[in-house]
């Protein structure tokens, strides 16, 4: 399978792997060692023609430590999601040993939030 006749579905790729990888065009280009305008051409699949298309892409491929053909398909991501955490009432015993000033804070803040939920 020709890379360079497949240069429309890797510059749409190579553009999903820029962003997944947080770069961006002006910090990708300098981290592969190519022109701004060249990595431009490449994401619009137009490259002048196939030596320097290959070129471009070893280029991509090596820095990245993958290879050419990897841009065929697009980009595989792990995808993370946050944690739960847990969140605990604070009428507990201890609520005597804050401030003055703090406990009547929080009771305010807790007052806000009851009044809040009516409203949700």
């Amino acid at each position: 399978m020709s890379l360079f006749l497949n240069k429309e579905t890797i510059a749409e790729n190579l553009g999903m792997f820029i962003r997944l990888k947080g770069y961006s065009k002006s910090s990708f280009a300098k981290k592969v060692n190519i022109s701004r305008p060249t990595l431009d051409q490449l994401l619009e699949g137009q490259s002048p023609n196939e030596t320097a298309f290959l070129k471009q892409l070893e280029k991509i491929a090596q820095a990245f430590q993958l290879s050419k053909a990897s841009f065929l398909s697009p980009p595989q991501f792990e995808q993370t999601y946050a944690t739960r955490s847990l969140q605990f009432s604070d009428h507990l015993a201890h609520t005597k040993e804050r401030a003055p000033h703090n406990q009547k804070l929080l009771e305010d803040l807790e007052d806000l939030l009851d009044i809040a939920t009516l409203y949700l």
